[in-house]
């Protein structure tokens, strides 16, 4: 059939319509040339990404599934039987484990062509490991491994004079493999544990007994466990007039062991006293303590220090207690200069052992206070706290003194500012030990560092004073400093510090 010349031009557009298209995907994709059909059947090109091998290598040139293999591990007893539940890893990389299932078979996946060592732990038997040989990347390898029946773990209590312990409890200090490992002593004192056990610290405890110095349990040594002679401390409180003082709470304040301990001075005890005052700590170890007594309306006493022996039953310790001053102050808002009624006002960070201080008092409409019950021989600090505002703690303040507090509106969640040094500290049997230093505080700057020993803060000596004293003595208005007359790997030097305003 004829066309037109109109109906002619149409075809023609038509055809050019269908024509740049297909030009654009020719320009887009471009046809394969031999070299690169050869992988049109693999698909994308695998990425080249960095593997961190278990046999320790990083090789980030080929393709993961090019550089890695699997290893089938069998793991049988002596009988060649399967050991389900095994727990099997690659050495090096224990986080990576895996169980073996009914038939005693794990899969290690993604592992190095390289050679390395597989590891093997089961309950009731001695771990076990094999040697896996190299191989070809993208292959499957296969070992086994057999391991042995472990024997028991058996041993004997005895109490602190060496007499068999009857019904002690023995306990593994950690959780392995999901089982809670305890044993109980019987008659002669003697216990089995299971296999598991093995490497475990031991520890055996009794009522009216310290527990025994942590052991760990080894395949066939003939393990022994003394339990320790507990001490106790009894005495009394008394108000500035002799008397008795009833519903006191008594604290450890401080707690040095007689030798070196990670956990030296953070022993928390606390106890009540009877109607008359009287007290009393018991199941305590050897050492040496500092004890705080707190009333609702008495700010903290502490005892003189008290050296206690393995054992020792001490008995007259007397604290007093006295009614304390007051201060006087008002609280308004930092930005307005308008009085704050009913913000919450109460000691802060005096006393470390219960969390009960004399009572918190509120300010009126004038945003006035009196906080009674404030020590007179030591600085304090105060809290201070309403809705809206960051809580604000006011420091280095002395009785009889009268403060002005401000508190900044909170921007978002509230904060705290604290006026301090950020240097914490614990009690050791020569002063006052730097555990933490805030990061970028002005000690930090200044050059202290966790494990400088305190000797002296402003020439007072720390051998004696509790943690919750140092802090106090560390803390004060910002822009003052405290000089610290500290040690370091046995050499003495002075650092002063500046106190600033620290938000947390």
């Amino acid at each position: 059939m004829a066309l037109n010349s109109p109906q002619k031009a149409g075809v023609l557009a038509f055809l050019a319509l269908l024509l740049v298209p297909l030009t654009a995907a020719l320009v887009l994709f471009p046809p394969a040339s031999e070299e690169s059909g050869k992988d049109d059947r693999l698909g994308p090109p695998s990425r080249s990404v960095r593997v961190e091998l278990s046999a320790g290598r990083v090789d980030t040139a080929a393709p993961e599934s090019a550089r890695l293999r699997i290893v089938e591990v069998r793991v049988t007893d002596e009988e060649d039987n399967p050991v389900a539940t095994a727990t099997v890893w690659a050495e090096g990389a224990r986080e990576r484990s895996v169980r073996t299932n009914a038939e005693g078979v794990a899969l290690l996946q993604g592992v190095s062509p390289a050679e390395f060592t597989v590891r093997v732990s089961s309950k009731g038997h001695k771990s076990g490991r094999a040697v896996v040989a190299s191989g070809d990347p993208g292959e499957k390898s296969m070992v086994v491994v057999r391991l042995e029946v472990a024997p028991p773990i058996e041993g004997q209590v005895l109490t602190a004079e060496g007499y068999p312990a009857v019904d002690a409890l023995v306990r593994c200090t950690r959780v392995i493999d999901g089982e809670a490992l305890t044993a109980q002593t019987d008659a002669d004192g003697r216990f089995v544990l299971s296999p598991s056990a093995v490497g475990c610290e031991l520890v055996a405890t009794a009522p009216g007994a310290g527990p025994s110095q942590a052991t760990t349990a080894r395949p066939g040594a003939a393990l022994v466990l003394r339990l320790r002679d507990l001490s106790s401390i009894a005495g009394v409180v008394v108000g500035g007039d002799g008397a008795g003082v009833g519903g006191a709470t008594v604290s450890i304040e401080r707690y040095v062991p007689p030798t070196a301990d990670a956990t030296a001075g953070s022993m928390r005890r606390s106890v009540r006293t009877l109607g008359e005052g009287s007290f009393l700590l018991g199941d305590l170890p050897p050492g040496r303590y500092v004890l705080s007594a707190l009333t609702e309306t008495t700010p903290p006493a502490k005892s003189e220090p008290i050296e206690l022996g393995a054992g020792e039953r001490r008995q007259g310790v007397r604290i007093v207690v006295a009614e304390g001053g007051e201060v006087d102050g008002r609280v308004s808002d930092a930005e307005s200069g308008r009085p704050v009624a009913g913000a919450q006002v109460r000691l802060q960070g005096v006393i470390i052992g219960p969390r009960s201080v004399p009572a918190t008092v509120e300010t009126d409409e004038d945003g006035r206070f009196t906080l009674v019950g404030v020590p007179e021989e030591t600085p304090f600090s105060i809290r201070t706290e309403a809705p809206g505002y960051n809580i604000r703690l006011t420091a280095g303040l002395t009785v009889k003194s009268s403060v002005s507090i401000t508190l900044n509106p909170a921007d978002g969640p509230t904060r705290k500012e604290v006026p301090t040094t950020g240097i914490y500290v614990r009690a050791v049997s020569t002063g006052l030990e730097v555990t933490l230093v805030e990061p970028s505080s002005t000690a930090d700057k200044a050059g202290v560092l966790p494990r400088d020993l305190i000797r002296t803060i402003d020439g007072r000596s720390t051998e004696f004073m509790t943690p919750a004293e140092g802090l106090q003595y560390l803390r004060g208005e910002p822009g003052t400093s405290v000089s610290l007359a500290i040690e370091r790997d046995g050499v003495p030097r002075t650092i002063r510090v500046e106190r600033e305003l620290l938000l947390k």
